[in-house]
């Protein structure tokens, strides 16, 4: 499994029939998702308070996490997902299409693999990528019936989440739904400069602004406005944040190619600062420091498919 693909289809959680101990309270959940995922510490908390309520039938409002690219909003649902266990769907908000369009990949599809009768684990779907979800709801005709199906989820109710031949309803009142998304539209900016007259303008390295509540605001419309009861900005990971990312075996995913493959990475200091480097310049995060490691491990077993030791410098 590739692991940059957070919506790769060959990843299914298991679904334990008990209740792991690490539910029992809001800070034994944070504690678990602490011990696996840098950072983000209010970030932990929310979604930790969120998943005990849901657990204890206290139906949680709608909330929207909103962070930069591979700050690792979407590893923290994978990470979840795994003691959580199938009840939770993460569906990339960017492909989805609404009810009654061609495609499979229909947003009311995502419902029907949950399991809306289970007594442990209630049903909770993520959409990630949101931004790019309400920038189409908000495009063609085709697709403006996104955010009113959406709507319907939020609201509650019986919805069919199957077809008009075959309907399957399911009654959304213990949905519970996070939404995630980078808003990158709205932070990232070219510079352009122009020298001599007529002379076409040269792009610089994109810059980054801070994410703001009423820039997100903007972007929704007053009705999802309404159903949405926290909205949580993470902030900015430092080029300092991505190299104790790497040096910690907790985190790094130099640790985890190495658990895959069953390698052992030796990394020059200079190289641990390119990659940290690269990670916050390019506005990427983790899946820059994911590729620039994959690339490394690539030439190496294609060399030798045995290797058990590569150095990196």
């Amino acid at each position: 499994m590739n692991s940059n693909n957070f919506y790769d289809p060959s990843y299914k959680p298991t679904c334990s029939a008990e209740k792991s101990s690490v539910f029992d309270t809001p800070k034994s959940i944070y504690d678990y998702l602490n011990s696996h995922l840098y950072g983000h510490s209010e970030y932990k908390k929310v979604i930790s308070t969120f998943i005990w309520k849901a657990i204890n039938k206290h139906k949680p409002g709608t909330i929207l996490i909103a962070g930069e690219s591979g700050s690792g909003k979407t590893e923290l649902m994978r990470i979840l997902s795994k003691i959580y266990g199938t009840n939770i769907n993460i569906v990339d908000g960017s492909t989805v299409v609404p009810h009654g369009f061609k495609g499979t990949n229909h947003l009311s599809a995502q419902l029907s693999v949950l399991d809306f009768n289970n007594e442990i684990f209630p049903p909770i779907l993520v959409i990630d990528e949101f931004d790019k979800f309400i920038d189409r709801g908000a495009g063609t005709w085709s697709e403006t019936g996104l955010v009113s199906e959406l709507l319907k989820f939020l609201e509650g109710g019986l919805y069919n989440c199957g077809t008009d031949d075959k309907p399957r309803y399911v009654r959304t009142d213990n949905l519970s739904v996070i939404l995630l998304g980078s808003f990158s539209s709205v932070t990232d900016h070219t510079q352009h400069t122009t020298i001599g007259f007529g002379c076409n303008e040269q792009p610089s390295p994109r810059t980054r602004s801070l994410l703001t509540k009423e820039q997100i605001l903007s972007k929704l419309t007053p009705e999802l406005q309404g159903r949405i009861s926290q909205i949580l900005i993470l902030n900015n990971f430092t080029e300092d944040d991505y190299l104790k990312i790497l040096k910690n075996s907790s985190y790094s995913p130099l640790a985890k190619f190495e658990c895959k493959y069953g390698v052992k990475f030796n990394v020059s200091e200079n190289k641990y600062y390119e990659m940290a480097r690269e990670a916050f310049s390019s506005m990427t995060g983790v899946r820059a420091m994911n590729n620039m490691i994959e690339e490394y491990l690539d030439e190496e077993l294609f060399n030798n498919p045995m290797v058990k030791e590569i150095t990196i410098d």
